[in-house]
């Protein structure tokens, strides 16, 4: 035979698992927005150029612990080149590398600086 639990102790116990429940799924949320934005932060540390639409687009692969490199060979053009042994000229004060428009400007002044700073990579 089963235990008869009363109606009102049967009701509270309910409440309690109910509260329960209720904030382990507030806490999960909190860690997931957590877990992404570690992510988002790696990949801008990687030199990610929109690391919200390279999370998105990984899906799944994004829950593994190599997601920087699948990230890295799916979408490379995401990511800023590292150019060893060259300094990018860059646009002064803001330290931001110079626009098309800018480059152009270069190559028209002085074609030789241009040719060594952005050689074929």
């Amino acid at each position: 035979m089963e235990k008869m639990i009363p109606e009102t102790e049967e009701a509270g116990l309910v409440q309690e698992l109910v509260k329960r429940v209720e904030e382990l799924e507030a806490e999960n949320a909190a860690l997931k927005e957590e877990r992404r934005a570690a992510k988002v932060s790696a990949l801008l540390k990687e030199g990610a150029l929109d690391a919200e639409y390279i999370l998105e687009k990984l899906g799944k692969d994004a829950e593994k612990k190599d997601f920087l490199e699948k990230a890295k060979e799916r979408f490379p053009a995401l990511f800023r080149r590292e150019v060893k042994g060259v300094r990018l000229l860059t646009g002064g004060k803001n330290d931001q590398p110079l626009g098309f428009s800018q480059r152009q400007a270069l190559f028209q002044a002085r074609p030789e600086e241009y040719r060594r700073v952005y050689k074929k990579r």
